[in-house]
């Protein structure tokens, strides 16, 4: 079933790359790569490993708040290992998968690693939209009535860590786990779930980590802004921060390998709105691909090297809702007497 999901998935993207190819084709794209400048790129990877050590020190910080002890260059060597097994895994989040499964491997209490991954995803990205969402206002992208699609992101993000935050909705979760019916996974879940709100609490913990966001965010925008440029291609930098959180969000879904098609369609039809031509916007996003090979690579080196291994060594302090988990019924119903 694996294998067959696999190959649909394989099918679906060389038939959204061939369908694009088709469309802009091949000698509009030959003239687009002719201009291609090897220095700009080469600052593009440096870049890209520089947002990924950043990475690693926002994740490594998070760990610490759970007592979780591991080294920042740790941390980041199995990042890159994990874009080595997990570049061609269903979406464009196969790397953060294998980064989890590498990281709970060893882990004594695997909801704080969980939590610890999911929370860095999902706040760069809204820290993305965010910016997205405020620069969508400015006369240069005014006309482009992103407003309402980036608004809608925001306000779902928000939505997000409300219900997060939010201890009523304890028991819809507890509902919807129990529906489930999967006795391990929901309790990795239930754990997963009280662990991510409890970051919630840890203000100067957030206020400590949220520069990093944000140089993560900014690294992130310029990576694609430094392809466009290796490209000869003189496209303001507000359209990359509207547009890139888009395409982000929109190569998540796992209908192709790593996004393979999905991305290449979003840019060229979103960039395509701020009158960049097609061909264009498809070798900014190859390019842009590219750069995840340069990980790979990088990760291939590093396994052969060190191993997926890394040292953790976790305290026995726990969270009070991870203790009350802990204890909870075997049905993974919540005890009447729960004060949450």
């Amino acid at each position: 079933m694996k294998n067959r999901a696999t190959i649909i998935r394989l099918i679906v993207s060389l038939a959204l790359l061939s369908g694009l190819l088709y469309w802009i084709g091949i000698e509009s794209l030959a003239e687009s790569l002719r201009s291609f400048n090897p220095v700009w790129y080469a600052v593009a990877v440096a870049l890209i490993f520089s947002h990924f050590f950043i990475q690693a020190i926002t994740l490594r910080a998070l760990l610490l708040s759970k007592n979780i002890h591991v080294t920042t260059c740790s941390v980041f060597r199995l990042m890159i290992i994990s874009y080595f097994f997990g570049l061609f895994l269903p979406g464009g989040i196969g790397p953060d998968l294998v980064l989890c499964y590498n990281l709970v491997k060893t882990a004594e209490k695997k909801e704080d690693v969980l939590s610890a991954v999911v929370f860095i995803r999902i706040s760069v990205l809204f820290i993305l939209i965010v910016f997205a969402f405020l620069f969508s206002f400015t006369p240069m992208a005014a006309g482009l009535h992103l407003q309402f699609v980036t608004g809608a992101l925001v306000f779902a993000f928000l939505c997000y860590y409300f219900i997060m935050a939010n201890k009523n909705t304890l028991s819809i979760a507890s509902r919807l786990l129990d529906f489930l019916n999967r006795h391990h996974f929901t309790s990795l879940l239930y754990k997963t779930y009280f662990a991510l709100s409890e970051y919630g609490k840890d203000r100067r913990m957030l206020l400590r980590i949220l520069p990093w966001f944000f140089l993560s965010w900014l690294l992130k925008i310029t990576v694609d802004f430094i392809i466009a440029l290796s490209l000869g291609l003189d496209i303001h930098i507000v359209y990359f921060i509207i547009f890139i959180p888009l395409v982000s969000i929109a190569a998540i879904v796992p209908l192709t390998l790593a996004g393979i098609g999905i991305r290449e369609g979003s840019f060229v039809g979103l960039f395509g709105m701020a009158g960049v031509e097609a061909s264009d916007a498809f070798s900014i996003s190859i390019l842009s691909f590219s750069l995840n090979f340069w990980l790979a690579f990088a990760g291939m080196l590093l396994f052969a090297i060190h191993g997926a291994g890394i040292i953790i060594k976790q305290s026995e302090v726990y969270s009070e809702h991870v203790k009350d988990i802990d204890h909870q019924p075997e049905g993974g119903n919540i005890p009447e007497n729960d004060n949450r």
